[in-house]
Parts: C-alpha cells; structure tokens; sequence
C-alpha cells in the first residue's frame, strides 16, 4: 500500500511595510509634506509600474495623504529608461491636477519631483500600468 504525502503551502501576500520609504522614493511615511496639518501627512506609498515591458518597471510612485489627496512622483532619472521616463510623463499629463504646472519633463533636472493628480485608477490600463502595494501606515494607528 502506497501513501502520498501532499503538502500545501500558503502563498501570502507581501505586506507592505507599516513605514518608511518605498525603495528609491523621495518622500516616506509618515511624512509631513509641510503643506498642512496632520491632514497633509504621507500614508501610503505604491509602486506605479510599468507592465507591459518584459522586465516590470517601477517608473514612479503614488503618495496618499491622510486627508485622501494623492500625489505621483518619479523616481531619480538615473534609476528610470527613457522610455520609462516618457511614458510616467505621458500618464502624469493625464492624471495631473495642474497641466500647466508640469515641465518638459518630469526628471529634467534629474531630481524626484511631485505632482498632486486624480482619476488616477482610472487611467492605469491606458498606459499598461499597474499600482504594487510598498509602504501603508496602519488604518488603527495613529499619526506621530
């Protein structure tokens, strides 16, 4: 008589870190942006990435304030292709709440830079992106 041992593994899905920055990102949470009060104060971080590419590619990150304003920044254009650079620049000028505010380009001085945007979920598929869970503080906790 023969048995099968047949072991089952839980996949868990990452959870983001409770704070701190996201990688390469200019801002972490908690953060003040220094815009307001307590209200203005960074509580989530998500990868924005490109991925549509044969390698995913983070091209820059959205930043929910505690009062529910979000705002995409780009990543250090040295960490950025080109073509990652074009397309975080062709979604910002969809998203962006102020379009006249936005440069050339979004890295031209080669620095992060933030841009408060909306209708964000509603423009990802457009532009073959996609948001990855990085840094949340947590809902029952309080700001310091």
């Amino acid at each position: 008589m023969a048995f099968a041992l047949v072991v089952a593994l839980a996949v868990v899905p990452h959870a983001p870190a409770a704070s701190g920055a996201c990688l390469d990102s200019a801002k972490s949470v908690p953060m003040n942006l220094g815009i307001g009060g307590r209200e203005t104060d960074v509580v989530r971080i998500q990868k924005i990435v490109w991925s549509a590419r044969r390698h995913d590619e983070i091209i820059g990150y959205l930043y929910t304030l505690a009062n529910g304003q979000t705002w995409a920044g780009t990543r250090r254009s040295a960490n950025m292709s080109d073509a990652g650079v074009r397309r975080f620049d062709r979604f910002l000028r969809a998203v962006a709440v102020r379009r006249s505010d936005l440069p050339a380009s979004s890295t031209q001085n080669g620095a992060a830079a933030q841009y408060e945007v909306r209708a964000v979920p509603q423009h990802l598929a457009q532009f073959e992106l996609v948001l990855s869970p990085c840094v949340e503080w947590p809902k029952d906790r309080p700001l310091p």
